[in-house]
């Protein structure tokens, strides 16, 4: 069985459509975020024999860096650079050679490629071989001290780990909106 984290990723570990709503499954660890955190932490839990499971919501597995913040965003950064240097050469025996025309799609396509190729061989495949450790889509909310809630599902752990990342809020302050400091 495998379960299909997006079209370009599957998680062969993440086994969960023969599940009986009644019961509990318990764990020594409960991982909530699917990003480096998260996964950093399955990593050490699958080294140290325990029991885990990654609940990851959102963004596929990789969280904010591989999907849509850091590689995404280097990635178009460089093919821009690239472009742009090959047509504004500072050797004259250069200059006007490199004229071709940017198609935005194939830049893209390639962006996404990259990331999906990333992905897979950073998260993916390696999740699909840390022992003891298993990978539930979804979000957890929690239901008692020690209990989470991922759709119908209950899980119990022993310790949680919440890496759900950040986001940045902008304190509101005088002068901000004019531009002041």
């Amino acid at each position: 069985m495998t379960f299909t984290l997006d079209k370009s990723a599957k998680i062969q570990n993440a086994v969960y459509e023969d599940y009986d709503l009644n019961d509990i499954d318990e764990y020594d660890l409960i991982i909530i975020g699917g990003g480096a955190g998260g996964f950093s932490a399955a990593t050490k839990a699958s080294e140290l024999g325990l029991k885990a499971v990654l609940i990851n919501g959102g963004l596929p597995l990789g969280g904010t860096c591989v999907n849509v913040g850091c590689v995404p965003s280097k990635v178009l950064i460089e093919i821009s650079n690239e472009y742009y240097y090959g047509n504004h050469s500072n050797y004259w025996s250069l200059k006007g050679k490199a004229s071709s025309k940017l198609e935005l799609r194939d830049v893209i396509a390639e962006k996404k490629e990259l990331v999906d190729g990333l992905r897979q061989s950073n998260y993916v495949d390696v999740v699909n071989n840390l022992n003891g450790v298993k990978v539930l889509e979804g979000y957890a909310k929690f239901v008692s001290p020690n209990e989470v809630q991922v759709g119908e599902r209950r899980l119990k752990g022993e310790k949680f780990i919440i890496a759900t990342g950040a986001r940045p809020k902008i304190i509101p302050f005088k002068g901000l909106e004019e531009g002041v400091m």
